[in-house]
């Protein structure tokens, strides 16, 4: 924990089970693994596990009820994003480093808002 860092985390809603089930068939987890030895553990405890990590690390965390389909990750005035493949076979995801200033720094920051904008806290 550092003085004057903020980090917020939006994580997908584990009790929106239409949410879980899509997450399960993109990512391949559950029973949508074509290995047969996949980890018993649930999307929904992982999310719990690291919505616990987050806290540890003093990071506010919310949470949201649609499927995001990239990530980003902003410190300051730049943005890395990250795009989700869409195929089955394993690809090198590239990411892209932008700053404030520049069109696609603004679509990121204006999908994040929307992102935000909607993400809650969760309730016991």
């Amino acid at each position: 924990k550092n003085r004057g860092v903020e980090m917020t985390v939006v994580l997908p809603n584990y009790k929106d089970s239409a949410l879980i089930d899509a997450l399960d068939k993109d990512f391949r987890y559950s029973c949508f693994s074509d290995d047969k030895s996949f980890s018993k553990i649930s999307t929904s405890e992982r999310i719990r596990e690291a919505e616990k990590d987050f806290k540890a690390l003093g990071a506010t965390v919310l949470f949201y009820s649609s499927h995001i389909r990239s990530t980003y990750y902003f410190a300051d005035d730049r943005c890395i994003f990250a795009p989700f493949k869409h195929g089955k076979e394993k690809l090198c995801v590239p990411a892209v480093l932008c700053q404030n200033g520049g069109s696609f720094f603004e679509f990121c920051k204006n999908d994040m808002d929307n992102i935000l904008k909607d993400a809650k806290e969760m309730e016991e």
